[in-house]
């Protein structure tokens, strides 16, 4: 069926994304005016024991208090004391069974009836993460804390007032656990280090007071601020991370050829975290496209080396092509680093894999986690929260980014999207999008629901107002919100100004059910010399409908019904085709019948959105032959 509607909709000789040059103006968003937000500085000292897998840190930490609310207590994440048996990152997993991240379980069992068992209730002793607080002081006073989990609970021996700042300096120990998510030592493919939630890290506050989360192993949120980071390490160590090296010619890698313990010295801005790699085998290439960021990769070139060397050309358009389409990527330098456990963004950085199948699925992976310094970094959405918001975007970036560079020129750049969305459907495993990240019941819903229904979101929201319209929503988005922390209301009233349309109604049923669309063409019959048409909405979302009669020519025409909800119309998304627009189709309304001023035997062919972009739930009554 997919194929019918695809040859269909190719005749009409236009694609929806016809251009991809986005179009920017400028709007006065007065939510913003009152709008606040933390901020942090970090100046850190790290001694590695690369012998032992441990670190000793050291970090002075200021702190500003930018709400209008005095600060009696703060809160710390200890990410890697998650790595224990019996944590909550354990009994998540313990609990989930065989619906549980598989990532981080081995199957005890057989391939037919598997017995999934979480692998941190699985570890030694030696090699559980913990992080050690040594000594805590407010302005060189000892203070008063405990460790609960995954969070450090502060009481303040001086509170911190609205609208000033405090000093906090700080001595821990880390044991760096293996690489089991995202971060530690010795991962699968034997990189020593992988720093990645590392640091006890000050937990945001906000409007919605401290986001104190457990980590359970989902997302995180931070506060904007500025990194000052030395590192020091064995001489035969390579050490890249996500910020601007400020003495290369000292550091192995860079231009330096220590020959005792070297100090490696990143400075990084206006950002919400600092990630990092060490091992001996790295080497460090650095590339200076046109237009973005210069771009260090630091990896295994003697095991991984093809690949990544033509992965640069893609990458340089890559920058190109999301700064045109979204806005200007913020922070002067972007490093691609090898670690980790598949793909993951960090701060003006992200740690992948070194081996991958193709060019192809290496390139892919960059656009996904780079395209996050858009959608999580520089627009900094509280991921625990609205996972959706920022892996939605992202996905949806990088599906326009492999469609574009890699010229496949697909009839739907998003199908992948749809397809995951509808299969998931099928199996009953959608949970809402709005579920907090933590939260889904199974590995499946959260995918689906933060990445693939996500993406639909926004492939949809351009059905619904325009592309043209939805192309203006994200740029303004960006421009409006990009070094602050948005909600999806943020997105819903800029998308709302630039249309012009009431989108209250699909920002609540998409996202905060599993109501599903399902349009048929109930009937299509001859009266007279005109032709009858009967469409019916089985589904629990009503939508607008772009309707499309092709003739016996092959020549298509638009009927456009918009949803009453609405309140308006889109901009006809294909100037070359003759488009109509009728009277207006109200939500409680089940039945629509329309007539046109032609008789049925002029027509081949009847579909209900050619363009495949309406999540219908079941494409085969979407489409009417005329026989």
């Amino acid at each position: 069926m997919f194929e019918r509607i695809k040859r269909i909709f190719i005749r009409m000789k236009h694609f929806f994304l016809v251009s991809w040059t986005l179009f920017y103006s400028s709007f006065a968003w007065s939510q913003i005016d009152a709008y606040w937000q933390q901020h942090i500085d970090y100046k850190m000292d790290i001694e590695v024991n690369t012998k032992d897998f441990t670190y000793d840190g050291n970090q002075v930490i200021t702190y500003q208090n930018n709400s209008p609310n005095t600060l009696h207590k703060v809160y710390f994440h200890l990410y890697w004391n998650a790595f224990q048996p019996n944590s909550m990152m354990d009994q998540k997993l313990v609990t989930s069974g065989n619906d549980g991240d598989t990532k981080i379980m081995q199957n005890k069992g057989t391939k037919e009836n598997p017995k999934w068992v979480s692998e941190i209730s699985l570890l030694d002793p030696k090699d559980y993460g913990k992080q050690e607080i040594i000594s805590l002081t407010q302005k060189g006073k000892p203070l008063q804390y405990q460790i609960e989990g995954t969070i450090l609970e502060v009481e303040l021996a001086q509170p911190i007032l609205p609208n000033t700042s405090s000093q906090f300096e700080m001595k821990w120990k880390t044991f760096i656990p293996p690489v089991l998510r995202r971060g530690g030592k010795n991962n699968t493919e034997e990189v020593d280090f992988s720093m990645t939630q590392w640091y006890p890290k000050m937990a945001e506050y906000d409007y919605d007071g401290w986001h104190a989360d457990e980590y359970i192993g989902k997302e995180f949120h931070g506060v904007f601020g500025n990194f000052d980071v030395k590192i020091t390490i064995d001489p035969d160590y390579v050490v890249g991370a996500g910020g601007e090296i400020q003495n290369p010619n000292e550091v192995n890698g860079y231009g330096g050829k220590p020959k005792k313990k070297q100090t490696y010295h990143f400075i990084t801005k206006n950002i919400h975290d600092f990630a990092w790699v060490a091992d001996k085998d790295f080497v460090v290439e650095v590339q200076q496209p046109k237009i973005g960021p210069k771009t260090y990769y630091v990896y295994n070139k003697e095991k991984y080396g093809t690949y990544w060397k033509e992965v640069k050309p893609y990458v340089a358009k890559f920058w190109e092509l999301m700064n045109r389409t979204f806005g200007e990527y913020q922070y002067p330098t972007y490093s691609i680093l090898q670690g980790g456990d598949g793909g993951m963004e960090y701060g003006a950085c992200t740690l992948i894999m070194g081996k991958h199948d193709s060019l192809e699925d290496l390139a892919s992976l960059i656009f996904h986690e780079a395209g996050h310094s858009w959608f999580q970094h520089i627009i900094a959405t509280d991921e625990n929260t609205e996972a959706w918001l920022d892996e939605g975007l992202t996905t949806y970036a990088q599906d326009l980014c492999d469609d574009v560079l890699f010229n496949k020129r697909q009839n739907n750049p998003f199908g992948r999207a749809y397809g995951a969305y509808l299969n998931a459907h099928s199996r009953g495993k959608v949970e809402p999008m709005s579920t907090l990240a933590d939260h889904f019941k199974t590995k499946l819903g959260y995918s689906i629901g933060a990445y693939f229904k996500a993406e639909v979101f926004f492939s949809q929201l351009g059905y619904i107002i325009g592309e043209e319209n939805l192309q203006k929503t994200l740029k303004e988005y960006f421009n409006t919100w990009k070094l602050k922390h948005p909600t999806s209301r943020d997105l819903k009233h800029i998308a709302q100004e630039v249309s012009g349309m009431n989108l209250r109604w699909y920002f609540n049923q998409f996202v905060t059910t599993t109501d599903i669309i399902d349009y048929k063409i109930k009937e299509v019959k001859a009266i007279g010399d005109k032709t009858q048409v009967t469409l019916e909405n089985l589904g629990g979302i009503a939508m607008p409908i772009d309707f499309y009669t092709i003739d016996q020519t092959g020549k298509p025409q638009i009927f456009y019904i918009p949803l009453k909800l609405l309140r308006g119309e889109k901009p006809n998304d294909y100037p070359n085709l003759d488009r109509k627009v009728l009277p207006d189709w109200g939500w409680t309304q089940k039945e629509y019948i329309f007539t046109i001023d032609q008789p049925l035997s002029n027509f081949k062919t009847f579909v209900i959105d050619a363009s495949t972009r309406l999540a219908d739930v079941n494409y085969d009554n979407n489409i009417y032959e005329n026989k």
